[in-house]
């Protein structure tokens, strides 16, 4: 077709109201956090502040034309490691193995995690964050925690 295109392939992005951090605020309300498996899940979680300060450089710069680029941040976190980090002394951290996640996750609603957001975990998604820096012309936040 001939038309200019850039395809950002996201890691978590994380806010104010992400699903991540709703999901982990619910639950530090009941004062437990489950953690699926082993926890040992590699994130690189991104900022939606630099989210948009990306795709506003993609939407006004030539260097970002027909490229697929990772949205991701510069570190890469333990899943585990990021709830704790996030939450209180006073909140319990629970392991659940996976295998029983997963079939919670089919079968009850109120289940803390959906199969895909499993998935997500699971999968280690991360990504060439020095590609991203190359083209963006400002730093970016290292997220070392979730907001909540």
């Amino acid at each position: 077709s001939g038309l200019q295109y850039t395809i950002f392939r996201p890691s978590y992005i994380l806010g104010v109201d992400d699903y991540l951090t709703k999901n982990i605020s619910k639950q530090i309300l009941k004062k437990q956090v489950l953690i699926p498996g082993s926890g040992n899940f590699v994130l690189q979680p991104i900022s939606i502040d630099d989210v948009c300060l990306c795709i506003s450089a993609a939407l006004h710069s030539s260097k970002f034309f027909n490229k697929t680029i990772d949205l991701v941040g510069p570190k890469k976190l333990l899943f585990q490691k990021l709830i704790k980090k996030s939450v209180s002394s006073k909140i319990k951290i629970k392991k659940i193995n996976l295998e029983l996640a997963y079939k919670k996750a089919l079968n009850d609603a109120n289940f803390e995690y959906g199969v895909e957001e499993l998935n997500i975990l699971v999968g280690n998604y991360i990504g060439n964050h020095e590609k991203l820096q190359n083209l963006c012309d400002f730093k970016f936040k290292n997220i070392e925690s979730l907001n909540t």
